[in-house]
């Protein structure tokens, strides 16, 4: 299916200033459903042309189209509205948004007519590929270059899913492990040196007993050095009294 014909919708919303995020029926457009959300962004008027529906739509659908906005008041004036846009709508991208239509303190200077905004949305689905109908058991669907039955891309999709929570949930334990294992380290540090603390502090070998050795073996050394004199001066004695001519 290619070049729909342009399609128009129009959103009233009431109340508006009394809403900051309000979502439209459904409509159709080029054989599509799709609706329109209107919200703000910080201090601008923000709207929305998203896919509903998406559990109704076959594995794989796609569609391209080209939309614009315009916003209206109660009479019908124009307030303002936003360049025409072509976007390309998936499983993965649901949805396009045009964050800055208009700022809010333009619609707070008396624009709106009984506090009533209107969006319209005009929409031109340009191409759809595998949309929504009735899907049998036999249909095939190519991915990666294999042909695969219907069934058992749901199956495969759901293995994935439970393959990837069982993947982060792996990571997860990896990761606090890791952390444990950083805790306890830094634990045993800290235990070692405290315990060389308690070591130092419960040591018998204090100041007093270290310098009683080195008095003692200052003593034992000066000790040594006196009987090694004593020793030379008896060699000494000795000599002399053996040199001594003797009468008699």
């Amino acid at each position: 299916m290619e070049n729909h014909e342009q399609t128009s919708f129009r959103f009233e919303i009431d109340n508006f200033s009394e809403k900051r995020d309000v979502i439209s029926p459904n409509f159709i457009s080029g054989g599509c459903e799709w609706f329109v959300r209107v919200w703000q962004i910080e201090d601008h008027l923000a709207v929305t042309l998203s896919v509903p529906n998406i559990e109704s739509l076959r594995h794989g659908w796609e569609r391209r189209a080209k939309y614009s906005f315009i916003v209206l008041n109660q009479s019908g004036k124009e307030l303002g509205r936003t360049l025409e846009a072509e976007g390309l709508f998936c499983f993965e991208l649901l949805d396009w948004c045009h964050p800055k239509v208009m700022p809010m303190t333009k619609l707070q200077e008396g624009c709106l007519e009984n506090n009533k905004l209107i969006i319209e949305v005009q929409v031109k689905v340009v191409e759809v590929v595998h949309e929504g109908g009735v899907t049998t058991e036999k249909e095939m669907f190519n991915i990666e270059g294999f042909d695969v039955l219907y069934t058992q891309v749901e199956e495969l999709e759901e293995h994935v899913k439970n393959l990837k929570l069982e993947l982060d949930n792996e990571k997860t334990k990896s990761s606090n492990a890791s952390d444990r294992v950083l805790l306890l380290e830094k634990e045993v540090s800290d235990l070692k040196i405290e315990l060389d603390k308690e070591r130092s502090a419960k040591s018998p070998i204090s100041k007093v007993a270290l310098l009683k050795d080195a008095a003692d073996s200052f003593w034992n050394t000066t000790n040594l050095g006196i009987r090694q004199r004593r020793a030379g001066y008896q060699k000494v004695d000795s000599k002399r009294f053996l040199s001594c001519p003797r009468t008699g």
